[in-house]
């Protein structure tokens, strides 16, 4: 087998997991970032009614929860829905807590990000410095089956 066949052999499973390892890593970090209010939402009172509990990674003992909101607009209707963060120190059910909304779609919500403080987040930067990592190791893999079949 001629050597850039078997260097291509090796290195198309490293970039496969370099690709796979990112799509991960960033999956995880969007679960977990705290939403930013967008500009023009307003403020309401809102409470937990429900919660979606899904098993934790590595079958931690505290299963993450994302929490089902209900909270009343300022015309009176009420709106219920489930927040895109689960983690493990999200309010429970029975609380109360702001939430801001869309005036003109009431249904695109979030929890106050003030009300979020049981949430551990994401590291500054570490999604980017372990996409990183992943990359330099594919780069290192990639390169020792270079120097190896190629006797550089």
């Amino acid at each position: 087998m001629p050597n850039w066949l078997a260097l291509t052999l090796l290195v198309i499973p490293a970039v496969l997991a370099g690709l796979f390892g990112t799509r991960e890593v960033r999956a995880a970090h969007r679960e977990r970032a705290v939403p930013s209010v967008p500009q023009g939402w307003v403020s309401a009172r809102g409470v937990i009614v429900d919660e979606q509990l899904t098993a934790g990674r590595g079958g931690e003992a505290n299963p993450l929860r994302r929490p089902v909101v209900t909270y009343q607009t300022a015309d009176g209707r009420e709106v219920t829905f489930t927040s895109r963060i689960q983690a493990a120190g999200m309010p429970k059910r029975g609380t109360a807590l702001a939430v801001f909304h869309d005036p003109v779609q009431p249904t695109r919500a979030c929890i106050d990000p003030q009300a979020l403080t049981g949430v551990p987040m994401p590291l500054p930067g570490s999604s980017r410095i372990l996409v990183a990592l992943i990359w330099l190791v594919v780069i290192v893999v990639t390169a020792m089956f270079a120097v190896v079949l190629f006797n550089v």
